[in-house]
Protein backbone atom coordinates (compact mmCIF):
# COMPACT_ATOMS: atom_id res chain seq x y z
CA UNK A 1 0.00 0.00 0.00
CA UNK A 2 1.17 3.58 -0.59
CA UNK A 3 3.05 5.13 2.36
CA UNK A 4 0.06 7.42 2.92
CA UNK A 5 -1.94 4.56 4.36
CA UNK A 6 -1.75 0.96 5.37
CA UNK A 7 -3.76 -1.59 7.26
CA UNK A 8 -3.50 -1.51 11.04
CA UNK A 9 -2.27 -4.98 11.86
CA UNK A 10 -3.87 -6.73 14.79
CA UNK A 11 -0.90 -7.69 16.92
CA UNK A 12 -0.06 -7.92 20.58
CA UNK A 13 3.15 -6.09 21.37
CA UNK A 14 5.22 -6.87 24.44
CA UNK A 15 6.67 -3.71 25.98
CA UNK A 16 9.24 -5.62 28.05
CA UNK A 17 12.69 -3.99 27.92
CA UNK A 18 15.54 -5.55 26.02
CA UNK A 19 17.72 -7.61 28.41
CA UNK A 20 21.00 -6.13 29.55
CA UNK A 21 23.90 -6.83 27.22
CA UNK A 22 25.87 -9.91 28.20
CA UNK A 23 23.18 -11.23 30.53
CA UNK A 24 21.07 -13.65 28.50
CA UNK A 25 18.64 -15.83 30.40
CA UNK A 26 18.87 -19.39 29.08
CA UNK A 27 15.48 -20.91 28.44
CA UNK A 28 14.66 -24.27 29.96
CA UNK A 29 11.93 -24.49 27.32
CA UNK A 30 9.47 -22.44 29.23
CA UNK A 31 6.16 -23.77 30.60
CA UNK A 32 4.29 -22.76 27.46
CA UNK A 33 6.22 -23.89 24.40
CA UNK A 34 4.46 -21.28 22.28
CA UNK A 35 5.94 -18.41 24.28
CA UNK A 36 9.38 -16.90 24.79
CA UNK A 37 10.46 -13.95 26.88
CA UNK A 38 13.14 -11.28 26.29
CA UNK A 39 16.43 -12.77 27.48
CA UNK A 40 15.61 -16.37 26.55
CA UNK A 41 18.20 -18.07 24.34
CA UNK A 42 16.66 -20.64 22.01
CA UNK A 43 18.91 -23.54 21.09
CA UNK A 44 21.89 -21.81 22.65
CA UNK A 45 21.98 -19.48 19.64
CA UNK A 46 19.02 -17.13 19.23
CA UNK A 47 18.69 -14.55 22.00
CA UNK A 48 15.19 -13.10 22.20
CA UNK A 49 15.13 -9.29 22.28
CA UNK A 50 11.42 -8.49 22.05
CA UNK A 51 8.03 -9.70 20.89
CA UNK A 52 7.05 -8.21 17.52
CA UNK A 53 3.58 -9.64 17.10
CA UNK A 54 1.29 -12.64 17.27
CA UNK A 55 -0.91 -14.19 14.61
CA UNK A 56 -2.66 -17.37 13.60
CA UNK A 57 0.56 -19.21 12.72
CA UNK A 58 2.50 -18.27 15.85
CA UNK A 59 4.46 -15.53 17.61
CA UNK A 60 7.18 -13.46 15.95
CA UNK A 61 10.19 -12.19 17.87
CA UNK A 62 13.12 -9.91 17.20
CA UNK A 63 16.24 -11.91 18.05
CA UNK A 64 19.98 -11.84 17.66
CA UNK A 65 21.70 -14.81 16.05
CA UNK A 66 24.70 -15.09 18.37
CA UNK A 67 26.48 -17.39 15.92
CA UNK A 68 26.91 -14.59 13.37
CA UNK A 69 25.99 -11.56 15.51
CA UNK A 70 23.05 -10.66 13.27
CA UNK A 71 19.50 -9.48 13.99
CA UNK A 72 16.76 -11.79 12.67
CA UNK A 73 13.02 -12.23 12.93
CA UNK A 74 12.11 -15.54 14.56
CA UNK A 75 8.64 -17.05 14.24
CA UNK A 76 7.70 -19.72 16.77
CA UNK A 77 5.13 -22.03 15.14
CA UNK A 78 2.15 -22.89 17.27
CA UNK A 79 2.53 -26.46 18.62
CA UNK A 80 -1.00 -27.44 17.58
CA UNK A 81 -0.11 -26.59 13.97
CA UNK A 82 3.36 -28.14 13.99
CA UNK A 83 1.82 -31.40 15.26
CA UNK A 84 -0.12 -31.95 12.01
CA UNK A 85 2.11 -33.58 9.34
CA UNK A 86 -0.04 -32.37 6.42
CA UNK A 87 0.00 -28.76 7.63
CA UNK A 88 3.73 -28.89 8.33
CA UNK A 89 4.44 -30.38 4.88
CA UNK A 90 2.44 -27.60 3.22
CA UNK A 91 4.22 -25.01 5.33
CA UNK A 92 7.64 -26.42 4.36
CA UNK A 93 6.73 -26.31 0.68
CA UNK A 94 5.73 -22.65 0.91
CA UNK A 95 9.01 -21.88 2.68
CA UNK A 96 11.01 -23.65 -0.03
CA UNK A 97 9.16 -21.63 -2.65
CA UNK A 98 9.76 -18.38 -0.76
CA UNK A 99 13.50 -19.09 -0.53
CA UNK A 100 13.68 -19.11 -4.32
CA UNK A 101 12.25 -15.61 -4.60
CA UNK A 102 14.40 -12.49 -4.58
CA UNK A 103 12.33 -9.32 -4.47
CA UNK A 104 12.48 -6.12 -2.45
CA UNK A 105 8.94 -6.74 -1.19
CA UNK A 106 9.55 -10.36 -0.15
CA UNK A 107 11.17 -11.22 3.18
CA UNK A 108 14.08 -13.65 2.91
CA UNK A 109 13.62 -16.93 4.75
CA UNK A 110 16.76 -18.27 6.43
CA UNK A 111 15.79 -21.62 7.92
CA UNK A 112 13.15 -23.88 9.47
CA UNK A 113 14.53 -25.41 12.67
CA UNK A 114 13.52 -27.39 15.74
CA UNK A 115 14.78 -27.31 19.33
CA UNK A 116 13.38 -29.67 21.98
CA UNK A 117 10.26 -30.26 19.89
CA UNK A 118 9.69 -26.54 19.28
CA UNK A 119 9.60 -25.62 15.57
CA UNK A 120 10.53 -22.13 14.45
CA UNK A 121 11.48 -20.13 11.37
CA UNK A 122 14.26 -17.58 11.13
CA UNK A 123 13.95 -14.86 8.52
CA UNK A 124 15.16 -11.44 7.51
CA UNK A 125 14.37 -8.67 9.99
CA UNK A 126 13.24 -5.43 8.37
CA UNK A 127 12.96 -2.21 10.34
CA UNK A 128 9.67 -0.42 9.87
CA UNK A 129 6.85 1.39 11.57
CA UNK A 130 4.00 -0.14 13.56
CA UNK A 131 1.18 -0.87 11.10
CA UNK A 132 -1.34 -0.04 13.81
CA UNK A 133 -0.22 3.58 13.55
CA UNK A 134 -0.80 3.80 9.78
CA UNK A 135 -4.32 4.95 8.98
CA UNK A 136 -6.35 5.79 5.90
CA UNK A 137 -8.09 9.15 5.46
CA UNK A 138 -11.71 9.44 4.42
CA UNK A 139 -12.10 10.32 0.75
CA UNK A 140 -8.54 9.48 -0.32
CA UNK A 141 -7.65 6.92 -2.98
CA UNK A 142 -5.06 4.26 -2.19
CA UNK A 143 -3.25 1.70 -4.29
CA UNK A 144 -2.43 -1.79 -3.05
CA UNK A 145 0.18 -3.88 -4.87
CA UNK A 146 0.19 -7.64 -4.35
CA UNK A 147 2.97 -10.07 -5.24
CA UNK A 148 1.83 -13.69 -5.14
CA UNK A 149 4.92 -15.91 -5.09
CA UNK A 150 3.02 -19.14 -4.36
CA UNK A 151 1.36 -21.78 -6.52
CA UNK A 152 -2.09 -20.90 -5.18
CA UNK A 153 -4.62 -18.26 -6.18
CA UNK A 154 -5.31 -15.83 -3.32
CA UNK A 155 -8.78 -14.19 -3.14
CA UNK A 156 -8.28 -10.95 -1.17
CA UNK A 157 -11.23 -9.13 0.33
CA UNK A 158 -11.52 -5.68 1.89
CA UNK A 159 -14.90 -5.54 3.59
CA UNK A 160 -17.28 -2.62 2.89
CA UNK A 161 -15.07 -1.37 0.04
CA UNK A 162 -14.67 -2.09 -3.67
CA UNK A 163 -11.39 -2.75 -5.43
CA UNK A 164 -10.83 -1.17 -8.82
CA UNK A 165 -8.44 -3.46 -10.66
CA UNK A 166 -5.64 -1.46 -12.28
CA UNK A 167 -3.37 -4.30 -13.37
CA UNK A 168 -3.53 -8.07 -12.99
CA UNK A 169 -1.28 -10.79 -14.35
CA UNK A 170 0.85 -8.13 -16.05
CA UNK A 171 -2.12 -6.67 -18.00
CA UNK A 172 -3.58 -3.20 -17.39
CA UNK A 173 -7.35 -2.92 -16.97
CA UNK A 174 -9.92 -0.16 -16.49
CA UNK A 175 -13.46 -0.03 -15.14
CA UNK A 176 -13.42 -3.38 -13.35
CA UNK A 177 -14.61 -3.16 -9.75
CA UNK A 178 -14.91 -6.07 -7.32
CA UNK A 179 -15.09 -6.56 -3.58
CA UNK A 180 -12.81 -9.62 -3.91
CA UNK A 181 -9.77 -9.73 -6.19
CA UNK A 182 -8.14 -13.05 -7.09
CA UNK A 183 -4.36 -12.78 -7.20
CA UNK A 184 -3.16 -15.33 -9.79
CA UNK A 185 -0.50 -17.89 -8.86
CA UNK A 186 3.07 -16.65 -9.34
CA UNK A 187 1.76 -13.27 -10.46
CA UNK A 188 1.06 -9.69 -9.38
CA UNK A 189 -1.94 -7.40 -9.13
CA UNK A 190 -2.52 -3.70 -8.50
CA UNK A 191 -5.82 -2.38 -7.20
CA UNK A 192 -7.17 0.98 -6.05
CA UNK A 193 -9.75 1.65 -3.40
CA UNK A 194 -11.36 4.82 -2.09
CA UNK A 195 -11.59 5.20 1.67
CA UNK A 196 -15.29 6.09 1.65
CA UNK A 197 -16.70 3.94 4.47
CA UNK A 198 -15.28 5.13 7.84
CA UNK A 199 -14.79 2.56 10.54
CA UNK A 200 -12.60 -0.54 10.96
CA UNK A 201 -12.72 -2.71 7.82
CA UNK A 202 -11.53 -6.30 7.76
CA UNK A 203 -8.93 -7.16 5.11
CA UNK A 204 -8.20 -10.86 4.67
CA UNK A 205 -7.57 -13.72 2.28
CA UNK A 206 -10.29 -16.27 1.46
CA UNK A 207 -7.75 -19.03 0.81
CA UNK A 208 -8.70 -21.80 3.25
CA UNK A 209 -5.24 -22.13 4.79
CA UNK A 210 -5.13 -18.41 5.55
CA UNK A 211 -8.69 -18.39 6.87
CA UNK A 212 -7.83 -21.26 9.21
CA UNK A 213 -4.67 -19.64 10.54
CA UNK A 214 -5.72 -16.04 10.81
CA UNK A 215 -4.24 -14.13 7.86
CA UNK A 216 -6.12 -10.86 8.37
CA UNK A 217 -5.82 -7.28 9.50
CA UNK A 218 -7.95 -4.19 9.98
CA UNK A 219 -7.94 -1.07 7.83
CA UNK A 220 -8.64 1.86 10.15
CA UNK A 221 -9.59 5.47 9.54
CA UNK A 222 -7.85 8.49 11.07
Amino acid sequence: MDPGAAAGEVTFVDASPTPATGKPRLSTIFPKKSQLQPGDVLGGRFEILQVLGEGGMGTVYKAVDREVDHIVALKLIRPELAAHPAILARFKQELLTARQVTHRNVIRIHDLSEVDGVKFITMEFVEGCDLRKLLVEKGKRYRMIFHNQTGDTHPLHLHRHDFEIVKIGGKSTTGIKKDVVNIPRFSDAEVDFVANHPGPSLFHCHMQLHMDFGFMTLVKYS
